[in-house]
């Protein structure tokens, strides 16, 4: 996190990306740094910025399983539902990796329990 908030107080662009589209809060939130993550937000950070393959902060978050960091993000107001290119939402990653407690807290904030990605996958159905 020092070095992050370092780098930042020196101009370091908060929404710089890689060549996928990864950005440092993407990259803070895929593994587990969630004070990283906070810093990059508190810095005007995309809180939905999507890789080419449509995977965002939270949907990497609920992919790895950093149900802090998911928190964090939903209280930020990541966008509960926006799936990746696939269609499948962060519910039904949190489902796909075995994160139950990463699911129901997308359920409790309202997550669409019946969303359907393009390959017919629903929450319930993995």
């Amino acid at each position: 996190e020092d070095v992050a908030r370092a780098l930042i107080l020196h101009g370091a662009a908060v929404d710089s990306a890689r060549q996928n589209n990864a950005t440092p809060l993407y990259a803070s939130c895929q593994n587990g740094h969630e004070a990283v993550a906070r810093l990059l937000l508190q810095h005007g950070a995309w809180l939905d910025a999507a890789m080419h393959d449509g995977m965002t902060p939270l949907c990497i978050s609920c992919e790895k399983g950093h149900e802090s960091v998911a928190r964090m993000l939903l209280q930020h107001g990541a966008t509960l539902d926006k799936a990746e290119q696939s269609g499948h939402t962060p519910l039904c990653i949190s489902c796909e990796h075995g994160h139950p407690s990463l699911a129901r807290l997308l359920l409790e904030r309202g997550a669409a329990v019946d969303a359907v990605a393009q390959d017919g996958v629903t929450p319930l159905s993995i």
